[in-house]
């Protein structure tokens, strides 16, 4: 944590709303190993885009916290099509 906070100074804080005490060990270790604030935000976004690949071809679609509802709000997810969703848990 401490090196998370000597590489990105208070920027880790600002663009991702965490205070790096509050990251785990393992956390803290994985994100030290990126040189740039750039290249945490771009990995973020391509793993994002990954999560949303996956969930559309399962026709799951993700719901904003804002818009989302019923028992899928808590996970961010609702069904493409409601009335064929069949949670798997």
């Amino acid at each position: 944590m401490r090196l998370i906070k000597e590489r990105f100074d208070d920027e880790f804080t600002k663009v991702f709303g965490i205070e790096p005490d509050a990251l785990t060990a393992n956390e803290a270790e994985y994100l030290v190993g990126f040189k740039s604030i750039d290249a945490i935000r771009n990995r973020l976004a391509a793993t994002e885009q990954g999560i949303d690949r996956r969930l559309r071809s399962k026709g799951i679609t993700r719901a904003s916290e804002a818009t989302a509802s019923g028992a899928h709000a808590d996970k961010g997810v609702t069904p493409s099509h409601p009335d064929t969703f069949a949670c798997p848990l």
